[in-house]
C-alpha cells in the first residue's frame, strides 16, 4: 500500500549512434545517472530504489517508491531553499533534473567510462558472446550488429566529452520521453504532481513530438525491434 513505480523513457539508445560510436548511449546514461547530485538527495533515499538502462531504442530511468505520500525535504537547486514535498513529487522532478538538466562533466565521464569497462569485461562470458552473435546473425541485413548497447571497448576508450555533449544535446529531448507510472495511486492527484513536477524541472520544446513507430503491421523497423530483446545485450547502472 502506497507504493508506485516510475519509468521515464525516452526513445534514444544505441541505434542512434554513428559509426564507431557504440556504447555512446551506454555512457550517457551512466553520466546522467550516476553523475547527478539528485541521485544522492532523492533517487538514494531509503524510501526509493532506482536505477537505469539503455537498449537498442531506448534508455530509461526507473524509480519505485514505498510511502510515495510522505513528505520530503529536498531542494532540487542550490539556489532555492529546502522545501516539504511528497515523494512522488521529489522524484519525478529529480528523475526528469537528470534526464534533462544533466551536467556532462570530465570527471564524471572519465570514471563512468571505466565503469562501463568493467562492465565489458565482467558480461563478456561465452553465452553473451553466443548470444550476441545468434543475434548478429539474425538481423545481419541490418545495422543492429554493430550498435550493441553494451558498447565496445575501444568506441568508449575514444569518446570525448565534446561528442556525448552532442549527443545529449540532440536526442535527451522532452519531445522523446514517456512517463509511465503504475502502483498505489489515485490517477487525479499523481496527475497533477507529474504537471507540478514537469513545469518546474522539464525545459520546454519548441520540438513536434516524437513520431513513435506503430507496431500494428510488419515492418522491417518491428521486426527487428520486437526480436532483438532477448539478447540485446541493454546495460543497468548500478543504484
Amino acid at each position: 500500500k502506497g507504493n508506485c513505480e516510475i519509468h521515464l523513457q525516452l526513445h534514444v539508445g544505441s541505434i542512434e549512434e554513428g559509426d564507431g560510436e557504440n556504447g555512446l548511449a551506454h555512457v550517457l546514461e551512466h553520466v546522467t545517472f550516476v553523475g547527478s547530485k539528485h541521485r544522492k538527495g532523492v533517487l538514494s533515499h531509503s524510501s526509493v530504489s532506482a536505477n537505469a538502462l539503455t537498449d537498442f531504442h531506448h534508455t530509461v530511468y526507473f524509480a519505485k517508491c514505498r510511502d510515495h505520500h510522505r513528505n520530503l525535504d529536498y531542494s532540487l537547486s542550490s539556489s532555492s531553499s529546502s522545501s516539504s514535498s511528497s515523494l512522488l513529487d521529489r522524484t519525478l522532478c529529480a528523475l526528469f533534473d537528470v534526464a534533462f538538466r544533466a551536467k556532462i562533466d570530465e570527471g564524471v565521464l572519465a570514471r563512468e567510462k571505466d565503469a562501463v569497462l568493467s562492465e565489458i569485461s565482467m558480461l563478456s562470458t561465452a553465452d553473451y558472446r553466443l548470444r550476441i552473435d545468434q543475434l548478429s546473425d539474425l538481423h545481419k541485413e541490418t545495422m543492429l550488429p554493430s550498435r550493441i548497447p553494451l558498447g565496445t571497448v575501444e568506441s568508449i576508450r575514444n569518446l570525448s566529452a565534446e561528442r556525448v555533449r552532442e549527443f545529449y544535446t540532440q536526442f535527451y529531448q522532452p519531445n522523446r520521453a514517456h512517463v509511465y507510472i503504475v502502483g498505489d495511486i489515485d490517477v487525479l492527484s499523481t496527475k497533477k504532481s507529474l504537471e507540478r513536477s514537469m513545469s518546474s524541472t522539464v525545459p520546454s520544446s519548441s520540438s513536434s513530438p516524437f513520431p513513435i513507430p506503430s507496431f500494428s503491421s510488419p515492418s522491417s523497423y518491428a521486426s527487428s525491434s520486437s526480436s532483438s530483446s532477448s539478447a540485446s545485450g541493454s546495460s543497468s547502472s548500478s543504484s
